[in-house]
C-alpha cells in the first residue's frame, strides 16, 4: 500500500502521519515514511486487516497547518464467530446449532457459513450443512447423524477472501433426550378366578 501525497507551502511545511487516535507513526520494520522536496510517500509493506483505519497527514510551517484524513480499508477473511456455538434439540438422527456471525467481516459481505462434523474423534471433518450469510444470530439443523454416535461440529464463516477460523462445538452424542425403559421384571400370578388373572411384577 503506497500514498504519495504533493505538499504546498512556503516555507516548506513539516509533514507529519497519524492514524486512529492520533498516534504517531514513525519508520518501522513495515512501514516506510520518506519525505522532504514539497513531497512525501507514505508506504506500508504486506498490509494486514489489523492495519483497517484513519491516517492523517498534517503540513506544519511558520504561517499554519492543514491536515487531511484517508481511510484505508485491507480486505480479508471474516474474524471468527462469536461466543459458543450452541448445540440443542438432539435426537438420534439431528440436532440443531446456532451461532453469532462475526464482529469483523473482513470489510466484505459474509457470503456464507461453512458447517462440519467430526465422527468419533476419528480425524476427519466432513461438511454437513451451509448457511447464507446475513443475520445477527444463525442456526441450522443437522440431519443424517448415527444413533449413539459422538460428534463435534465447527462453523467457518466465509466472504471472497477466504475463511474464518473454525468456531468449535462441546462433544455431543446423537441419542433422544429420554431412554427406552428398562425390560419389567418376571410377572407372578397373584390371584385368579374363572374370568380374571391378578399379576405382579
Amino acid at each position: 500500500m503506497l500514498w504519495s501525497v504533493d505538499v504546498k507551502g512556503e516555507p516548506e511545511p513539516e509533514i507529519t502521519w497519524s492514524w486512529r487516535d492520533n498516534i504517531p507513526l514513525t519508520v518501522s520494520e513495515n512501514i516506510k515514511i520518506e519525505t522532504g522536496n514539497y513531497h512525501t510517500n507514505f508506504s506500508i509493506k504486506d498490509a494486514k486487516r489489523a492495519d483497517t483505519g484513519k491516517y492523517k497527514i498534517l503540513a506544519t510551517n511558520a504561517s499554519g497547518k492543514d491536515e487531511v484524513e484517508v481511510e484505508l480499508v485491507v480486505l480479508g477473511a471474516p474474524g471468527k464467530c462469536q461466543g459458543k456455538l450452541e448445540v440443542s434439540n438432539v435426537t438420534k438422527k439431528g440436532l440443531k446449532l446456532k451461532w453469532k456471525k462475526p464482529l469483523d467481516d473482513g470489510g466484505c459481505p459474509i457470503k456464507e457459513y461453512k458447517i462440519e462434523k467430526l465422527k468419533n474423534r476419528n480425524g476427519k471433518w466432513v461438511r454437513c450443512g451451509t448457511v447464507k450469510g446475513g443475520p445477527e444470530i444463525l442456526e441450522a439443523d443437522i440431519t443424517g447423524l448415527d444413533e449413539g454416535a459422538t460428534y463435534k461440529f465447527r462453523v467457518f464463516g466465509v466472504n471472497d477472501e477466504g475463511e474464518s477460523e473454525p468456531l468449535e462445538s462441546e462433544e455431543v452424542v446423537a441419542k433422544n433426550p429420554f431412554d427406552e425403559p428398562w425390560k419389567p421384571g418376571q410377572p407372578e400370578i397373584v390371584d385368579f378366578d374363572n374370568k380374571s388373572v391378578k399379576l405382579k411384577w
